[in-house]
């Protein structure tokens, strides 16, 4: 809306100034796309004494399944603790952000996954099939995600925390992640 305002009022102004805040309009515009086009992070791990802990983990990262990358964040002060993957609402809903703040707590005691499943978020793509967004596919995503967690991390065991629609690829489907 103030870009809206900002382009009417440049027109309505004599010509010099109309310049000048095309000038700004552009400048603005340019910021903003460097902003979305620059890449997501997360912040360090701290540890009691507000410092990043020494050996934690705190990346959000893109891992392949079934031929799409998909965004991960992982966050942990000793990558040697148990892992806990957080399956979220969605589709649709990144929960990344909502995750990292509500879930920071069990960082000293898990490595927390936070997972934006196909089509959600970071996992997001413009051009992927409809076709390819179903409950099979999602179960799939979720235990190849939990194969790739247990290869990385050297664990026989994921625990699972999950909610909304996390928690429909469970229940009634019981399948063994090494297979």
């Amino acid at each position: 809306m103030v870009v809206g305002v900002s382009v009417g009022l440049a027109l309505a102004r004599p010509r010099r100034l109309a310049a000048v805040r095309s000038t700004v309009l552009t400048l603005a515009v340019i910021g903003l796309a460097v902003l979305v086009a620059w890449p997501g992070s997360t912040p360090p791990v701290l540890g009691a004494d507000g410092q990043p802990a020494s050996g934690s983990i705190a990346e959000l990262t893109k891992a392949e399944f079934s031929g799409q990358e998909q965004g991960v964040l992982i966050r942990a002060a000793d990558p040697d603790n148990p892992v806990l993957l957080y399956l979220s609402d969605g589709p649709g809903q990144s929960d990344l952000a909502f995750a990292r703040a509500l879930l920071e707590p069990l960082t000293e005691d898990f490595v927390v996954v936070s997972w934006d499943q196909r089509g959600t978020g970071t996992s997001y793509g413009a051009l992927d099939p409809e076709k390819d967004r179903t409950l099979d596919q999602a179960v799939a995503d979720t235990i190849q995600l939990t194969n790739y967690l247990r290869d990385r991390f050297g664990e026989e065991k994921i625990y699972l925390l999950d909610e909304s629609w996390g928690s429909t690829r469970l229940p009634s489907r019981r399948v063994p992640c090494g297979s």
